[in-house]
């Protein structure tokens, strides 16, 4: 089983400068991390870094050129133990850039300290590492076990990237993706064609977010709706026809990708809200949030933080003054966990929250920003048009790519609103929260810490509702000879034709 390591932007960049300075020495520092076992492999999440005082990485005794002492070594393991974390420690290589690997030397301390500090964070793994300024290589320790190597590191944030050992081999794109190569080159390419996204609810914004993904040729798709088409759906939800009335739209979405790009996997679930559907989610690069009920949003806040899934919300929204004019704006949140999380920046009421979990009407409360309603039997409170969608969409999607392909500039990357009244594209800027319990990383918060926290959410998996189960047929839809024959027999047995009775 392969392992990967995540770190975030901020974090990174606080162990470069403490690992590579001006006089190009080596120097150390602990990482204290989560854990996340996937159908992929295991990722260590990184939470905390914690520099190694140069007073304690002096000379080896061990013939080795420096080595961390002793007691600042079992100091970070007790506090990770309490922590409930991983130890990992690292240090540099400064003469390496985009190739490094461990000395001999490294690798005897650590078939020597790696079993006794395994003891001490009560068998959790423990892993050295090594970076070179632009590469990284691991050696991970779990007991009973042979060590593993680190496959990559993934640093997220404005431009996420992966670190190697060594640079992978490139591939030459396929002719399809011949225009956008272009612009990023095939490298970008291949990036995209590595990464799993999640696009969470397949409404009219969720449908343009796959369909703008399928084109760009990621390589797996997790799509999340227990939903199924309306007709007031068809005017928005790209992909759908009248054909598809009281179908999942995850079905839908799925025939959509098959059409543009047979070659991208579909993995579909029912509800981001349940911890079985949420863990599957875990599993993304990327994810895209495009519903608006509060528990949603919830669920995904907690899962991107607890398990480093960077992502961007997206939403569309009319609404009027006080005069009754209409006031149309769209928006879209980028999380990339080093900034305020939805909770921070207050669109997580409390009371709503609560609300939406104690009564049945949940799923009527669950209006998405780009669907307006789960059924036609629902009250259509909030418009929806597919031209608002596709510029919050636009936005996001551009954003995302930017971010794996490198393109994005130095300008920070947060939430934004556009009212296209207007013409008026603002930056809506805020502040993480001290203490906050999804996203800091120096109070008890789910930052980072994977399976090694309970996941937060609703037990099993979404019951499937009637209509999931054995959607409606709608009248637009026509029915084969088989669908039809059937029916009549349904109907002659309830009228209990042939079986004895009067037939009224």
């Amino acid at each position: 089983m392969s392992w990967t390591a995540t770190i975030l932007e901020r974090d990174y960049d606080a162990l470069q400068a403490q690992l590579f300075r001006d006089d190009e020495d080596e120097h150390a520092a602990f990482l204290y991390a989560g854990l996340h076992e996937t159908t992929r492999g295991r990722r260590l999440l990184v939470r905390h870094v914690v520099p190694v005082a140069d007073a304690d990485f002096g000379p080896s005794d061990r013939g080795a050129y420096r080595q961390v002492a002793a007691r600042a070594v079992a100091r970070a393991a007790l506090d990770c133990d309490e922590a409930g974390l991983c130890l990992l420690w690292a240090h540099s290589h400064p003469l390496s850039n985009r190739c490094v690997d461990f000395s001999s030397d490294d690798l005897r301390a650590h078939a020597y300290a790696h079993p006794a500090l395994i003891d001490m964070t009560h068998g959790r793994p423990v892993a050295g590492l090594v970076f070179g300024k632009a590469s990284v290589a691991g050696e991970i320790w779990t007991p009973g076990a042979a060590p593993e190597r680190l496959t990559s590191l993934r640093i997220v944030g404005h431009h996420t990237r992966d670190l190697f050992p060594e640079p992978p081999m490139s591939v030459i794109a396929d002719e399809r993706f011949a225009r956008q190569v272009m612009m990023f080159g095939d490298v970008g390419q291949e990036i995209l064609r590595g990464l799993t996204v999640a696009v969470v609810g397949a409404g009219g914004g969720g449908s343009l977010l796959v369909q703008m993904l399928a084109h760009l040729g990621v390589g797996k798709l997790i799509i999340v709706d227990f939903d199924v088409i309306s007709k007031s759906n068809l005017s928005r939800v790209v992909g759908a026809t009248p054909a598809d009335v009281g179908r999942l739209k995850v079905d839908v979405m799925r025939e959509l990708v098959a059409r543009i790009d047979p070659a991208i996997e579909v993995e579909t679930l029912r509800d981001i809200a349940y911890a079985a559907d949420a863990l599957r989610v875990t599993e993304a690069d990327f994810a895209f949030l495009a519903t608006d009920s509060i528990l949603s949003r919830y669920a995904y806040n907690l899962l991107c933080h607890q398990y480093l899934v960077p992502g961007i919300q997206v939403g569309a929204k009319v609404t009027a003054d006080s005069a009754g004019r209409a006031l149309v704006h769209v928006m879209e949140r980028p999380l990339t966990l080093g900034g305020p999380c939805l909770d921070c920046l207050g669109v997580i009421p409390p009371d709503v929250l609560i609300a939406e979990q104690q009564s049945d009407a949940e799923r009527r409360a669950q209006r998405y920003v780009d669907d307006g309603q789960a059924g036609d039997d629902d009250p259509l409170d909030d418009p929806s048009v597919i031209t608002l969608n596709s510029i919050a969409t636009a936005l996001a999607a551009t954003d995302f790519l930017f971010m794996f392909t490198g393109l994005l500039d130095s300008a920070p990357l947060i939430s934004r609103v556009y009212y296209p009244q207007t013409h008026v594209l603002r930056e809506r800027a805020g502040a993480a929260k001290p203490g906050c319990r999804f996203c800091d990383p120096a109070a008890a918060s789910v930052l980072a810490r994977g399976d090694l926290k309970r996941l937060s959410l609703r037990p099993g998996e979404r019951t499937p509702l009637a209509r999931e189960r054995a959607p409606e047929t709608s009248a637009a839809r026509p029915q084969s000879w088989w669908q039809r024959l059937r029916a009549w027999l349904g109907l002659v047995r309830r009228r209990g034709v042939g079986d004895g009775a009067s037939g009224r």
